[in-house]
């Protein structure tokens, strides 16, 4: 599997055209690496959030008794 890696200029594209009005030098100087990790938490966490309310429920019916 091959990652895609963004450039800043594409990433403040393309946050431009969901309303995000910053340059990708403004980008550049606030994505830090302390701002990357926690965004990092914060997806891992609603991402874990999602998971539980929508899959766990059903992952186990194949284990029940009725």
């Amino acid at each position: 599997m091959q990652y895609f890696t963004p450039s800043v200029e594409g990433l403040a594209r393309a946050g431009y055209t969901h309303g995000l009005k910053i340059s990708a030098q403004g980008l550049d100087k606030r994505f830090t690496q302390e701002a990357c990790e926690l965004m990092k938490r914060v997806l891992e966490t609603a991402l874990a959030q999602v998971v539980t309310r929508f899959f766990a429920p059903t992952a186990f019916k194949v284990f029940s008794v009725n």
